[in-house]
């Protein structure tokens, strides 16, 4: 059976049973609610959030040897409590409130909107903190996970709640407006869903706690989000029925079916200079993202507290001659080292498979990462050229170098892997090879530009002042494999909506200049709302105290941004002038994509 059809059928069923689904939808907020109240959460707040598999062994080890406590468990900034807490989220509200109402033109259609949405966020926080038990988040992962649960619903609810609207407009009392939109946008609203979740589960390729917790937490955000757009919010539809237009603004109508002149001849402007308009529009992005390139990353409270770094060795047996003679040159050199200082030499474990070679660094900071560096980079590597043991360093400003060689490590496999399989579901979406490479490519400069507009602004301090924002010495790490994962993966989302709107307009009408009109102009309030409350609730971490977050909600925001106006309106656009067989034609090997993924609603009326 046909995916779209699925969507349909499950919509339809929805709206017979809509009693039924929304009481469960209500007993299943409260049983996550009483779970995660007996279960509770389980947090990590310090350094040990930058926790690696080889780390944690390491952190065992020291435990195990009854060793003076180190400076690793010191606390950093890295996860704060205090980044987006709920008075925070309580400023935002009603500007998402407001937002909505604009969008839809009807105050109950936007609480319609805002009621999965709170919902579906209830849920997965729920569940996310039950989770948590077995995988620890990072302090600021629920409040993290809430901001994507809520703009992810309203993105998936969003298409769905338009499609209904606009379809009870042109047949009143249709009683199969709630399947029709199941079948068409809900089809959407799925393979939106899917490019989100490849996202964020594209940090799980990072190996690191914090990163693997969040990434559990953020697809299960995406996907409780998705599964209430096809199932709660045509269930509700149906009880609403007529009454979702109650209340009616004389603005905002929803998805738009009107003939728009703004947006006929903004295709008609774009599309005629499509290669001169998108380098001039790509340009100055370019410029901005090049600067990104001079990012210094980091992690703040780098700093070593007080107490001792210790090396530890691991290996099935340290006292085997090639790790031993290892472990000896290492001494020699540490001791000899101008930078790093012997306190004591190697501490064996009782079961030998471990050795603890305790050194003290300089006060400084930036002394001390420059001992680290050179303990990494040289030190080590010579004294253990000829041995396969594994040395990790413990300490605070070692975990931090740790773990900015973890996120600089990882981020190239994470970028292939969300690239890779988005540009393949596009292939599959768009049903064409170079449409799915260009979205990607926009999507990629908006987010580059973002990452290097907060090197400019953080880094550099250009305007940080101005806009209360804190001046830092580096990026924070989490801020590049976050940057990306999110806003990637809802920039993508939105390319998906408004990109088949204008496909199944071309396979209707075969004029590609009107295709473009209608999918820009039939989606435009969609994507602004979605785009604006996606800003706003991740943005909303630019008005927390700790940089790390300040700098995620600041470039979210701008990558969203960027992408939902100078991508949607002039890039995308202006890159689909050429070549129109080339945009819209399926390969061979691709034609039997057709029938799976046909968007109609079994009448010839097309979505």
């Amino acid at each position: 059976m046909p995916t779209p059809a699925l969507t349909g059928r499950l919509a339809a069923w929805s709206a017979v049973h809509a009693h039924n689904v929304v009481l469960g939808w209500v007993a299943v907020l409260l049983v996550t609610f009483v779970v995660a109240g007996v279960l509770g959460g389980r947090y990590d707040a310090g350094t040990h959030l930058t926790s690696t598999s080889r780390s944690e062994r390491a952190h065992e080890v020291i435990r195990g040897l009854d060793a003076a406590p180190s400076d690793a468990g010191q606390a950093s900034d890295l996860s704060p409590d205090a980044g987006y807490d709920v008075a925070t989220m309580l400023k935002v509200l009603p500007v998402i409130a407001v937002v909505l109402l604009v969008a839809t033109g009807a105050v109950i259609a936007g609480l319609t909107t805002l009621g999965v949405a709170a919902i579906a966020t209830g849920v997965t926080l729920c569940i996310v903190t039950a989770l948590s038990n077995a995988w620890a988040l990072p302090s600021f992962g629920t409040n993290l996970v809430a901001a994507v649960a809520f703009a992810s619903s309203v993105a998936m609810s969003s298409p769905i709640l338009a499609r209904y609207r606009a379809r009870r407009r042109r047949e009143e009392f249709d009683e199969d407006a709630p399947a029709f939109a199941g079948e068409t946008a809900g089809y959407v609203v799925l393979l939106a869903g899917v490019a989100a979740m490849i996202a964020v589960l594209g940090l799980f390729l990072v190996p690191a706690t914090m990163f693997r917790s969040l990434a559990l937490g953020a697809s299960t955000a995406v996907f409780v989000a998705l599964f209430a757009a096809l199932t709660l919010l045509p269930a509700v539809l149906a009880m609403l029925g007529d009454a979702v237009e109650a209340l009616a603004l004389p603005f905002g109508h929803g998805e738009a079916t009107n003939d728009r002149s703004f947006w006929v001849a903004t295709t008609r402007l774009v599309m005629r200079r499509g290669s001169k308009v998108a380098i001039t529009v790509a340009v100055p992005l370019l410029i901005v993202a090049a600067a990104g390139l001079t990012a210094r990353l980091g992690v703040s409270g780098d700093a070593p507290a007080a107490g001792a770094t210790r090396i530890v060795v691991l290996a099935e047996n340290v006292g085997v001659p090639d790790v031993a003679q290892a472990i000896g040159r290492l001494e020699i050199a540490v001791d000899r080292d101008q930078s790093v200082h012997l306190v004591s030499p190697a501490v064996t474990s009782a079961k030998a498979d471990a050795a603890v070679i305790t050194v003290s660094l300089p006060a400084s900071g930036d002394g001390a990462a420059v001992a680290v560096d050179r303990l990494r980079t040289q030190l080590i590597p010579t004294a253990f050229k000829d041995s396969q043991a594994e040395v990790v360093i413990d300490g605070s400003a070692a975990g931090a170098a740790e773990f900015v060689a973890v996120v600089r490590a990882a981020l190239p496999s994470v970028l292939a892997f969300e690239v890779g399989l988005t540009a393949l579901l596009l292939v599959i979406a768009f049903r064409s090879i170079l449409l799915p490479l260009k979205s990607v490519a926009i999507t990629l400069l908006c987010v580059a530009a973002a990452y290097g507009l907060v090197t400019v602004v953080f880094q550099y301090g250009w305007g940080a002042s101005a806009l209360r924002l804190s001046h830092a010495a580096h990026i924070e790490s989490p801020v590049a494999l976050l940057l990306l994962a999110i806003a990637f993966g809802q920039s993508t989302a939105m390319h998906i909506v408004m990109v088949m709107r204008m496909q199944d307009r071309f396979e209707v009408t075969a004029n590609h200049h009107d295709a473009v009109a209608v999918g820009l102009r039939a989606t435009s309030s969609v994507i602004t709302a979605t785009a604006a409350i996606a800003t706003v609730a991740l943005g909303g971490f630019a008005l927390g105290d700790a940089v790390v977050m300040q700098q995620l909600g600041v470039g979210v925001a701008v990558a969203i941004g960027l992408d939902a106006t100078v991508g949607r309106v002039i890039l995308l656009p202006s890159m689909m002038s050429p070549g129109v067989g080339l945009r819209w034609g399926v390969p061979g090997w691709l034609r039997w994509v057709r029938e799976v993924v046909s968007i109609s609603d079994g009448r010839g009326q097309r979505a």
